[in-house]
């Protein structure tokens, strides 16, 4: 799953540096092209990092089953915990701004910001 990871954040990354060289072609305005293309960028950097963690954890798991050594296998466990640190720290902040993000728009709709 890491490998395929890798390789979707790779393909994140392309299709950004894609986005923020050709938005001007595709009739999109540049700057709102190139924002976009930073956007998908950023995100797939971000996205490397669980990837990176569970890369380590099954590297880890095989080579110390390969040597039986405690230390591979406690240090592979540990990279598992950082991946799900990681993914659970980014579950809670974007549960967190999707909640500031209804409470807006009920706050906006209320007032009619909308004119709906």
């Amino acid at each position: 799953l890491s490998v395929l990871g890798f390789i979707f954040a790779a393909m994140m990354m392309m299709a950004g540096v894609g986005i923020a060289l050709f938005a001007g072609f595709s009739g999109l305005e540049a700057g709102l092209g190139a924002g976009l293309g930073v956007f998908y960028l950023l995100l797939g950097v971000f996205y490397l990092m669980p990837c990176l963690y569970l890369f380590r954890f099954a590297d880890g798991i095989n080579r110390s089953m390969k040597t039986g050594s405690e230390s591979e296998l406690t240090k592979s466990f540990q990279n598992l915990k950082s991946c799900f640190r990681f993914v659970g720290i980014t579950t809670i902040v974007m549960i967190a701004l999707y909640l500031i993000g209804i409470i807006a728009f009920v706050f906006l709709g209320a007032m009619g910001i909308f004119g709906i």
